[in-house]
């Protein structure tokens, strides 16, 4: 870890008090880090199921809508990539 980071770490928690770092504005997530270990679980159970599929899996039991471009997301954030079934 570079010296300046630990050197402004150590700044703010004697400015503050504490040194945790609060979230930064922007979007918000659609689908939770709850939904994304979901997401990823059932990707690597099967690689074969649609994003489309998955998704509407997805928003059926968590109740909120998930796109399939936000479950195509989560896939290659975790390094998964799409397979086709042998024709």
């Amino acid at each position: 870890m570079p010296r300046w980071s630990v050197r402004t770490i150590i700044s703010y928690q004697k400015k503050h008090g504490h040194s945790t770092l609060f979230r930064r504005p922007g979007r918000p997530r659609i689908a939770d880090l709850r939904d994304h270990r979901r997401i990823v679980r059932e990707a690597k159970k099967n690689r074969y199921v649609s994003a489309a599929v998955r998704a509407a899996q997805v928003s059926k039991e968590s109740g909120r809508p998930v796109s399939s471009d936000v479950v195509r997301d989560r896939i290659h954030e975790a390094g998964l990539h799409g397979r086709l079934a042998r024709k």
